[in-house]
Parts: structure tokens; sequence; C-alpha cells
């Protein structure tokens, strides 16, 4: 096995995020950024779409499921994230997610959660 690792950074939308009143309102900016690690030997193998995993699909399913989630805490929200991308394929054999608050603390560039999850 031959494990690489597909990363997308900083897909800006924005949701409901947050646990105090004013952020229940109205939707704030978040920066999505995720990896993914795969074996890429049999990718690299084929060439072939049908034996990788759709990164490009899985970011929209990412971005639909932030959208309509409304969490509280980015804690839940970012090990939700990946929780959900590894349920997306079996090929994925870990994932890493960072989700970024960049208007949540005054003065601040971002507030963020990250994490990591092997299969």
């Amino acid at each position: 096995m031959k494990t690489g690792k597909i990363t997308i950074e900083e897909m800006g939308f924005e949701t409901i995020l947050g646990a105090l009143s004013f952020e229940r309102i109205k939707p704030q900016p978040v920066r999505l950024s995720f990896s993914i690690w795969m074996d890429f030997e049999k990718v690299a193998e084929t060439d072939n779409l049908k034996d990788t995993v759709n990164y490009a699909a899985l970011a929209e399913d990412l971005k639909t499921f932030i959208i309509q989630s409304k969490f509280q805490l980015i804690e839940t929200l970012v090990l939700r994230c990946a929780e959900k991308i590894l349920a997306y394929s079996e090929k994925i054999l870990a994932c890493e997610v960072t989700i970024k608050k960049p208007e949540a603390i005054a003065g601040a560039k971002n507030s963020a959660a990250e994490i990591r999850l092997d299969r």
C-alpha cells in the first residue's frame, strides 16, 4: 500500500454556527479545510476515477451538511464532518478536518477547531 493525501483548503461559505444568541440568527462565514488519506497505488495503476474518491463531490456534500447542520459548538461540527468523511467511502483510511470562524473573536484572524480520525 502506498498511502497518499488529498487536501481541500479553505472552502468558504456562510452558516449558522455558535451558541450565543446573535450567532443563532445570522449566518456567519466559515472556512472548511480537509484532508483524506488513501491508497494511491491502485489509483495510479488504473488512472480511473472509479478507483479513487471523488473529492469534489465529497466537498459539496460537506458544504451542504455544514449549512444545514446549525450546530452550537465548532467542536461538534468538526467531529461530525470527520465522521461523515470516513463514512463517505471505505477507500478513505483517515481524515483531518479544520473549521475556521473568521469573525468569532474580535481582533483575531480566526478561531478554529481541528480533528484527525483514523479508520
